[in-house]
């Protein structure tokens, strides 16, 4: 005891010293300045010291706990995992607010399991993803599909997060995300992305992955509004020049950019489409319900004249080579996965664009269909669009020559 005794307590501490003349000095730092008192007895000065260190360990930010409690913390910590305790207590609070009380959660757990839904499969992000994928053949759609997704998941180390543990809020940040240029994104671009994710968490939800009985994140945010704008389109002189520039320089992509911009179909429908479902004779392209999957309903195009006279010779060809190899190797598709892409980098250097609208071949078609003079639900029926869509975004003053001259391109 000559050199005295320390008394702490959550990172506070208290000296206690004995005197020459019998009594006891009590020092100690509080606000980074130095305090003393003095204790007639040793028992007397030890009460102090304990009272203070807790005052002072208080003041820090700390708090008594028992044994007991502290062991409560712990288990806790090991039911949540990674997650933040402030969090789970706020989602706790929520969780028993609903339920009507904390007397009613042990019976509201009851009726959940008695209804199956304690049979989830608990999944991870990033297992969930490419078990969804591998059920797609490789293709345009797949593309679009795994480049979101695989996006998501490579972002901010999210593929150990539980499918389940995907929330709205999370994922609506992830939808209303800025473009690769910084810019914010569209109207269509977040209802395609939003749509990509209902596409991933329904199939989820088959899987058993999410509560079949409740809305999934995807399903609980609203598709963005959009301007009453026309698209653009490409006009009969550019195109001429586009056609050229192709023929000449890029051939192999010759049948994307026709049946894009002759034919109107979707960049994902282009690339399922085989030589052998050109009707030559009748003047039909065969549109089946599983490459229009985004309506999955089967629809007959037209071939108009100057589409014959272009690809007539190049599929007819195609369709026989395959034909011949019959059952030794599918058919393969009439266009490219990479076709767009290297169409707009070649009309890019040639001078002829600076941007490569989006769906800018489809909406040319639609706009100069129109022009011809033919009604709008014949149109939707060509192109696989609702006649509500077609009214609402092809409104354009064009004459029936520019709907003539446009489909009069190649010949």
């Amino acid at each position: 005891m000559k050199t005295g005794e320390i008394v702490s307590y959550g990172g506070a501490s208290v000296r206690i010293k004995p005197r020459s003349n019998g009594f006891f000095a009590i020092t100690w730092r509080e606000a980074k300045k130095g305090r003393s008192t003095t204790a007639v007895s040793l028992e007397r000065a030890r009460r102090f010291a304990r009272a203070k260190v807790r005052e002072l360990a208080g003041a820090a930010g700390s708090r008594v706990v028992t044994v007991l409690e502290a062991q409560a913390v712990e288990g806790l910590k090991e039911i949540v995992g990674a997650r933040s305790l402030p969090a789970v207590v706020e989602q706790l609070r929520d969780v028993v607010a609903r339920v009507g009380g904390f007397s009613h959660v042990v019976r509201a757990c009851e009726a959940y399991l008695r209804a199956g839904h304690g049979k989830l499969i608990q999944a991870t992000m990033e297992e969930s993803v490419e078990s969804f994928l591998r059920g797609f053949k490789v293709g345009l759609y797949k593309r679009g599909l795994q480049k979101e997704l695989r996006a998501f998941v490579e972002a901010g180390g999210r593929g150990d997060v539980l499918i389940t543990d995907v929330d709205e809020g999370m994922l609506r940040a992830w939808i209303a995300r800025a473009n690769a240029d910084g810019g914010e994104p569209g109207w269509r671009y977040f209802n395609n992305r939003l749509a990509t994710w209902k596409t991933f968490m329904n199939w989820a939800r088959k899987q058993r992955m999410l509560v079949r009985e409740e809305g999934h994140a995807a399903e609980l945010i609203k598709p963005a509004r959009w301007v009453d704008k026309v698209p653009e389109i490409w006009t009969v002189d550019l195109a001429r020049r586009v056609l050229q520039v192709v023929r000449e320089e890029l051939n192999e992509s010759l049948t994307y950019l026709v049946v894009g911009c002759w034919m109107g179909l979707r960049p994902f429908e282009m690339g399922r489409v085989v030589p052998s479902k050109f009707d030559w004779e009748r003047g039909y392209l065969c549109v089946d319900a599983d490459v229009a999957q985004k309506v999955m309903q089967q629809r007959f195009v037209p071939i108009p004249a100057n589409v014959r006279g272009l690809l007539y010779d190049r599929l007819t060809a195609a369709e026989l080579f395959w034909g011949a190899r019959q059952g030794r190797r599918k058919a393969r598709h009439i266009v490219r996965s990479d076709d767009q892409v290297f169409v707009s980098r070649l009309l890019r250097k040639r001078g002829l664009i600076e941007s490569w609208p989006q769906d800018v071949m489809r909406h040319s078609y639609i706009s100069y269909r129109l022009a011809q003079g033919h009604g709008r639900g014949q149109v939707a029926e060509w192109c696989g669009n609702s006649e509500s869509e077609i009214r609402r975004s092809y409104r354009r003053p064009l004459r029936k020559e520019d709907g003539e001259g446009w489909f009069g391109v190649g010949l």
